[in-house]
């Protein structure tokens, strides 16, 4: 039984290559074209086909009041003419009402500068005025007229928010997007808004095509380096290639030669393939669980792109056993996480805690510990906007524990994590 467990994951696994597939901001502009309102509707039922086919939230759960709310309001907001950019908004909150990061939109900005160059953070229910990386005392009250909490509301309704730090990724990201500002009919003149400050302070803002300190960096591939005596993985995708196979080698001929310190650098992890952060725990003698069940729906599409033979419906997959799952005292783990680390990336982190595999250090994931996946992505007929759907959910080895956010042991910054990790290890060692 726990073979085949082990096998379902891994099969099932092999399709999360889009799993860091939350409502993601491509850097590419499009042109914001007018939709006509037989192509709104066409598109809007592609929409809605796909995610009732797909998606396993509709064979499992007994309260759909909120989803057929939802549904109800955005096939009213989407009958008409209407703007790429209003359709890729308003089928934004439409998937979002599933809570859910794997489901979600893939949005392209339509028009230039469209991120307000406001530097500030999201902290305790209010964004703060930034100065070169330095938190002020200074809040935001109002952006162009509109209070900054119906800007929250309005944030929340169109993301898949899991948990509470999906909240604040939110509302820290997209805060500075035009998009959404105009959603909340904030006022804005040209390219700039007027920004009213606690102190009763205004400040004027301008859009630009960047966001402040953004670099648009692509995802470096996974190595492995030597800090001291500390054996250093930067984990930046979970998938099996011949370098992460190399990485482990090293890392096992280092345990060899009598390193104990480990470090996962998995901050900004977008997920993939389960086998990968096995593979690493592997190496150090360390054996994860099974998920405690894994319910996969399977549907036409399923059938079309995964080759599933299986009847149309819901299958669940239970593992009670708990044999074979081995720890390594003699490894001092540990494992760096931020909001961005995600999906299979989560999962790591998921086994480092029930099984105390070792420690945590930096933010708490935007991804439930217990979370759909496995992903299917479409391209829409007429907008040509891409959706994601998720089609199965694994629940982890600890059924009985139904938190939404695993809570590192030190909670710290994401840029901070790495040096705390490094003075918590010199700290022990002496």
């Amino acid at each position: 039984m726990k073979k085949k467990m082990l096998l379902l994951i891994c099969f099932i696994s092999v399709i999360l290559i889009i799993s860091f597939c939350y409502v993601k901001i491509t850097k590419c502009k499009v042109e914001n074209k007018l939709l006509t309102k037989e192509q709104v509707l066409e598109d809007r039922t592609q929409v809605i086909k796909y995610l009732e086919e797909i998606h396993p939230f509709f064979l499992l759960e007994e309260d759909q009041s909120e989803y057929i709310k939802v549904k109800k309001d955005y096939i009213q907001n989407t009958s008409a003419k209407m703007t790429l950019e209003e359709f890729q908004i308003e089928t934004s909150i439409y998937l979002s009402s599933l809570n859910d990061g794997h489901t979600g939109v893939w949005m392209k900005k339509t028009e230039e500068n469209p991120f307000l160059q406001l530097e500030q953070i999201y902290e305790d229910g209010k964004t703060w005025l930034c100065k070169k990386g330095e938190k002020t005392n200074l809040y935001v009250k109002e952006i162009g007229n509109i209070p900054i909490a119906q800007i929250y509301e309005k944030i929340d309704q169109v993301f898949p928010i899991e948990n509470e730090m999906g909240c604040i990724a939110y509302r820290e990201s997209e805060i500075i997007d035009k998009s959404i500002l105009k959603l909340c009919n904030t006022e804005i003149e040209g390219n700039t808004v007027e920004i009213l400050f606690s102190d009763s302070s205004k400040k004027t803002y301008f859009f630009s095509n960047k966001r402040i300190g953004e670099k648009w960096e692509k995802v470096s591939p996974n190595s492995s380096y030597m800090e001291g005596n500390i054996f250093i993985i930067d984990f930046n995708e979970c998938f099996v290639d011949e370098n992460l196979k190399e990485i482990v080698n090293e890392l096992k001929s280092a345990i060899d030669a009598g390193v104990q310190d480990v470090i996962i650098d998995a901050r900004g992890n977008g997920g993939g393939h389960t086998a990968a952060p096995i593979l690493i725990l592997n190496a150090m003698g360390m054996y994860p669980p099974d998920f405690s069940k894994i319910v996969v729906r399977y549907s036409k599409w399923a059938k079309e792109l995964m080759g599933y033979t299986q009847d149309e419906g819901i299958e669940i997959y239970n593992n009670n056993d708990t044999k074979g799952i081995k720890t390594n005292e003699s490894i001092n783990l540990i494992v760096l996480s931020d909001r961005d680390t995600f999906s299979s990336a989560k999962d790591l982190l998921l086994w480092v805690r029930d099984e105390k595999f070792g420690k945590i250090i930096g933010e708490p994931s935007t991804n439930k510990p217990n979370s759909y996946g496995g992903s299917f992505k479409f391209t829409l007929k007429n907008s040509k906007v891409d959706v994601s759907i998720a089609h199965n959910l694994s629940i982890r080895a600890d059924a009985s524990n139904q938190e939404d956010m695993l809570i590192p042991d030190i909670e710290t910054s994401s840029e901070d994590a790495y040096d705390v990790a490094i003075e918590m290890i010199k700290n022990s060692t002496k």
